[in-house]
């Protein structure tokens, strides 16, 4: 059985090499200020009631001690 050479193929035209595109610039993360509520970040101070001096009380006491009385008795 006869088999006909196939024809050579036509060489394909090279293609025109494309011209490298330019790389996009990469976005830089850029740190951004985060507002930050005022409230948020000084808590109020809590309200305490003014304290007295801690050597009145046992001055007191310790004198109405020595003299043989209890601290809240009148004389």
């Amino acid at each position: 059985m006869y088999v006909p050479p196939e024809p050579e193929p036509e060489p394909e035209p090279e293609p025109e090499p494309e011209p490298e595109p330019e790389p996009e610039p990469v976005p830089v993360p850029v740190p951004v200020p985060v507002p930050v509520p005022k409230s948020a970040s000084k808590p109020e101070p809590l309200r305490l009631p003014p304290r007295t001096h801690p050597t009145a009380t046992i001055t007191a006491r310790s004198r109405s001690v020595s003299d043989g009385r209890l601290p809240n008795s009148r004389r």
